[in-house]
């Protein structure tokens, strides 16, 4: 896998939430991976059926630390893969379910150990992908302000970049502690601004654009349904709570409605 020869898929986001384990690893043998272990219960999202030959699959430990061993990506003995997920967006991607029921793991398939909570907080990899669907829609809506000679369309257009930038910026200069800091805080603020920021300007275009952004081939349309992709990903329990929060209340520069 290291050299690149072996494509792997990943079954490890049922880790980051809260409550009884969605997969369990139950240790087989004494010492550190003695006979190996077995897992039992369910893999909620496991990305790449048919594209990769092996899933690295997250499993908790009786001690609530968290196993990372890796195992082929296809039904077999322990091992029972759903038909593929019919997802609003990247259906490309393969996602399955599948289900453990003493699923064997080798000492020799170990990938790691991991203390509990490590994976506990959100992560931060897509909210670039979130700027990113922020300022494509923003382009597309000055150009459309521009053909139609509409100065609502780019002033809003302008609203929208003025806030891209901002965030952009801020983002950046404080990634190096999002991840790492002694708080989830404000790496969950980023994400939450990060989200209401791309769904304002996709929606912003979408009602740009009208009707026509009903339509699946429509960029506007694409782009929302990723938007509600990265929105998603890799979240956690303060990363939901901050974004509903945030998502809830009343812009100050929004004009009252008479």
């Amino acid at each position: 896998m290291a050299s690149g020869d072996t494509l792997c898929g990943f079954g490890v986001s049922h880790i980051r939430r809260q409550g009884r384990p969605a997969l369990t690893a139950t240790p087989q043998g004494a010492g550190p991976h003695g006979g190996g272990y077995r897992l039992d219960g369910v893999i909620p999202w496991m990305t790449g059926e048919g594209l990769f030959s092996h899933v690295v699959i997250g499993a908790t430990l009786p001690d609530g630390d968290t196993l990372l061993s890796w195992a082929p990506f296809a039904s077999s003995e322990g091992l029972r893969l759903e038909s593929p997920m019919d997802l609003v967006a990247m259906n490309g991607a393969r996602t399955v379910a599948a289900t453990c029921e003493g699923l064997r793991v080798r000492a020799d398939d170990v990938l790691a150990v991991e203390p509990a909570g490590r994976r506990a907080r959100a992560n931060t990899t897509t909210i670039p992908c979130l700027y990113g669907l922020a300022r494509a829609s923003i382009d597309d809506l000055e150009q459309r302000a521009a053909r139609r000679g509409a100065p609502a369309l780019a002033a809003a257009a302008d609203r929208l970049r003025a806030r891209l930038d901002g965030e952009r910026r801020a983002f950046y200069a404080a990634l190096p502690t999002l991840e790492d800091g002694p708080s989830e805080a404000p790496l969950a603020a980023a994400r939450a601004a990060a989200t209401q920021l791309a769904f304002s300007a996709i929606v912003a275009l979408t009602v740009a654009v009208g009707g026509g952004a009903n339509a699946r081939t429509n960029p506007a349309q694409r782009r929302l349904r990723e938007a509600s992709v990265f929105a998603t990903w890799g979240l956690s329990v303060e990363a939901v709570n901050v974004a509903v929060t945030r998502l809830s209340e009343t812009p100050s520069t929004a004009p009252p409605i008479p």
